[in-house]
């Protein structure tokens, strides 16, 4: 393409917008380890707390939709997403914490 024109030519016009930069490899692997992470949290919860999560936070229901599926009220469908966040924000800050403590070994 560059000789047929005879002169340089932006990056993107040879390779297109969306070419990967250096900076998103790193990036897309912290992401990738970061989503496992969650993913296995996630399925460790109970079943009921892991069933409002999954169906508020991946399906995008709301917590209306989610008590009228899973047969509840709504103000219990909003007491088990709490619990389920604080669940997994101990689960998630303890595995953080081991990480660290293995990097500085």
């Amino acid at each position: 393409m560059c000789r047929r024109s005879k002169k340089e030519q932006p990056v993107e016009e040879v390779f297109g917008e969306n070419t990967p930069s250096a900076a998103s490899v790193p990036e897309e692997v912290m992401r990738n380890a970061r989503d496992r992470e969650l993913y296995q949290a996630v399925g460790r919860l109970p079943a009921k707390q892991r069933t409002a999560v999954v169906l508020y936070y991946f399906n995008g229901m709301t917590t209306k939709e989610i008590a009228s599926v899973m047969g509840c009220l709504e103000g219990t469908v909003k007491s088990r997403l709490y619990t389920a966040r604080t669940q997994l924000k101990q689960v998630l800050e303890s595995e953080q914490q081991m990480l660290g403590e293995e990097a500085a070994l």
